[in-house]
């Protein structure tokens, strides 16, 4: 009797098998900022996880007017975890010329 090679996508495995056992608020993505305000959160609430996963600093504000001096600085690299009690959104802006990506994850 032959025995048949099975070849498997494991890392696809792995995402589909987290994607279908993550609880259904949970939330994940990587946001591109720039030099000017962008979103983060809209309304987030629960444990939120930020980590910047580029080579510049951002600084994080809750509202769209976050700027380099009103910011909190989260360095290249850097992570931030905190849990919110209610309806609170976040924004996030790099220096002049400086972008970075932001990975968030809402509910975990």
């Amino acid at each position: 009797m032959a025995i048949k090679k099975l070849e498997i996508d494991v890392l696809a495995l792995l995402e589909a098998l987290q994607r279908a056992l993550a609880p259904a608020d949970v939330v994940m993505g990587n946001v591109s900022v720039g030099a000017s305000a962008t979103l983060l959160v809209a309304d987030g609430s629960g444990p939120i996880h930020l980590k910047n996963n580029g080579a510049s600093t951002a600084y994080i504000g809750s509202s769209s007017g976050v700027t380099t001096e009103t910011g909190y600085p989260l360095a290249a690299g850097a992570e931030l975890s905190f849990t919110c009690g209610g309806p609170l959104s976040l924004y996030a802006i790099c220096a002049a010329s400086q972008s970075t990506t932001i990975r968030v994850l809402r509910g975990a």
